[in-house]
């Protein structure tokens, strides 16, 4: 054992030794090849926030500390490297979006009285001055429009002056012809469903094996109008090339099915959905579908608030057609950005009401989700989503969601070096133990937090000479 010290600290000698003139050499400005190691030191830390509410009365419990936490990951225990509560001055500011669907016959019909606009604006008021808000419109001009109405600022009233024009925004939807009784024709607006039954082929070559109808007069009006309009859409001034697309995106869903979502550099976007078997295709062009806005508020946050605990409070009716696969890309792409997602999900009209049991097996048919996507991504998220049925509702499914989003932990763990980023969702637990009120009992209390994790990027990266790391 001695001797093998002896022979240890003999190849060390040696060692710097052979480094001493090599560093002179350098010091001489001789050398070609820098002298010192230059050593990657990575830092990835996975975030998450995490609410407790109490069992009994469903609000939040705002003074627990770091030891009464037990986060798991995949399984195993980690050790918390950050945390921080509500009140705490290294609690990351809130970076809010505010996302209003403005269908008149959806959400836009309670979003155009300006009593609730005012109320929410209210409670946005009450939010410490640290933290910020945008807000998003959808639908807006009655087409497939989505507009940043304020960007994030701490500015209350600047948001309180962005929602005062959420009314005009709504009649003007209405006069473009959306109205309670009548639907939008989605096509006039620029917005298409094509759905191709039995795979392979083009639509074009599928109408030239139909066998030839006689039409009527009004019906061959119709047909003759159709095709000039898909002529328009295919000639060169409108046509978007391969050159023009700014990115895309294929995700495959849980079924097998394949769905490629692609954004041009013009601003279209659009998605096409193909079954495993190829049987059934579906192209949509609908660029402002809750699967896009979401990408769009994910790229947009982790860009210009990457320090923030960053949150969306999605108010519609609950109709967001998207793909299964679409939507399950958004919540991994939430997950990823540590964004948490809530919706406020006004009442249904009463005809939609009626035909939810017919058009749910329809939506599964094709792999697409017509109802409910918003409260499962919240649900995948660590959000909440919260019933808003009459105007005061609004201002009180605000204050609750932004006083659990306020109330939250902010928790952190560091990975070890041999955590790649595979790709892969990994599991997450929080748990609360030893979490006693002031007469020693022990709380029932709930967790709610994020499902999952992606491993992330390198967080830090620094170069160290070990000749100068003293």
């Amino acid at each position: 054992m001695l001797r093998k010290r002896f022979v240890w600290l003999a190849l060390a000698l040696a060692l710097a030794g052979a480094a001493i003139p090599a560093r002179a050499q350098g010091e001489a400005g001789k050398a070609e090849e820098p002298d010192s190691e230059t050593v990657r030191v990575r830092h990835r830390v996975v975030f998450l926030d995490a609410l407790v509410r109490d069992k009994r009365t469903r609000g939040p419990v705002p003074d627990l500390k770091a030891e009464n936490f037990e986060v798991m990951a995949d399984g195993r225990p980690r050790q918390l490297t950050y945390f921080s509560r509500e009140g705490d001055a290294g609690r990351k500011p809130l970076a809010l979006v505010l996302v209003l669907d403005l269908r008149r016959n959806g959400a836009g019909r309670y979003l155009r009285r300006t009593e609730i606009l005012e109320a929410m604006a209210a409670e946005i008021a009450k939010l410490p001055a640290q933290d910020e808000v945008a807000v998003l419109t959808l639908q807006a001009y009655g087409d497939e429009r989505r507009e940043w109405l304020a960007r994030f600022t701490h500015n209350r009233a600047q948001i309180a002056s962005a929602l005062s024009v959420v009314p005009t925004l709504v009649a003007q939807g209405s006069s473009a012809g959306e109205t309670d009784m009548q639907p939008v024709n989605r096509e006039q607006q620029g917005h298409s469903i094509s759905i191709t039954l039995g795979g392979g082929g083009s639509k074009d070559e599928k109408k030239a094996k139909e066998p030839e109808k006689s039409l009527s007069e009004e019906e061959a009006k119709k047909r003759d109008e159709a095709d000039r309009k898909e002529q328009a859409t295919l000639s060169p001034a409108n046509k978007v090339n391969e050159s023009g697309i700014e990115s895309q995106t294929t995700v495959v869903g849980k079924n097998g099915d394949k769905v490629t979502r692609t954004v041009y550099k013009n601003g279209e976007v659009r998605t096409k959905r193909v079954s495993k078997s190829g049987t059934v295709e579906i192209d949509i062009d609908d660029e402002f579908d809750l699967a896009g806005a979401t990408y769009e508020i994910v790229k947009m946050t982790t860009a210009e608030r990457p320090n923030s605990q960053a949150a969306i409070v999605w108010v519609s009716d609950g109709i967001a057609p998207v793909f299964y696969a679409e939507r399950d890309m958004a919540v991994v792409e939430l997950t990823r950005a540590n964004i948490t997602f809530s919706a406020l999900v006004a009442d249904m009209k009463l005809g939609f009401k009626l035909f939810k049991p017919v058009l749910k097996p329809l939506g599964n048919m094709v792999g697409l989700s017509i109802y409910g996507s918003a409260q499962h991504i919240a649900k995948e998220t660590g959000g909440e989503a919260v019933r808003v049925n009459r105007p005061q509702d609004y201002a009180s499914g605000l204050s609750k969601i932004i006083g659990n989003l306020t109330s939250r932990y902010s928790l952190g763990f560091a990975l070890a070096e041999d955590e790649l980023d595979d790709g892969q969702m990994h599991n997450l637990e929080v748990r609360v133990r030893n979490a006693r009120d002031p007469k020693g009992k022990e709380r029932k209390l709930e967790v709610v937090s994020r499902r999952g994790y992606y491993s992330p990027k390198e967080q830090r990266a620094q170069t160290i000479n070990p000749t100068n790391n003293k």
